[in-house]
């Protein structure tokens, strides 16, 4: 699990900087110091671990904006809370990068805009 966790972790930053498209799972492997077929061991295609990599996103989305919507704060005070949250995520992965996954994985993108 620490191995699967350090892949997504890395990757992640990656794709947000370089782009989904454009990375190549050498390129990964290297960076991690680790075979590709350790890679492909927990993540059986590129597809995979870019979808593993959204549902860890949109995970770590739910657990920040669900205790500021449920915190005993004012509607005012929720709504500032939740546009840093947001703010913070948009720092994090560009328009340029939502495009690019709405333009060639399709499937996943469907997912983070119903999970929008």
């Amino acid at each position: 699990m620490e191995e699967q966790n350090k892949i997504i972790e890395h990757t992640e930053e990656k794709f947000f900087r370089d782009g989904f498209y454009k990375t190549t799972m050498d390129e990964i492997a290297t960076e991690l110091r680790m075979s590709k077929k350790t890679i492909y061991k927990f993540f059986p295609s590129k597809d995979d671990l870019i979808h593993s990599i959204a549902k860890f996103f949109m995970n770590r989305m739910r657990s920040k904006i669900l205790p500021a919507l449920q915190s005993d704060k004012n509607a005012i005070e929720k709504l500032g809370d939740l546009i840093n949250i947001l703010a913070k995520a948009s720092d994090k992965i560009s328009a340029a990068r939502m495009e690019e996954l709405k333009r060639h994985y399709p499937s996943i993108w469907n997912e983070i805009d119903n999970f929008r």
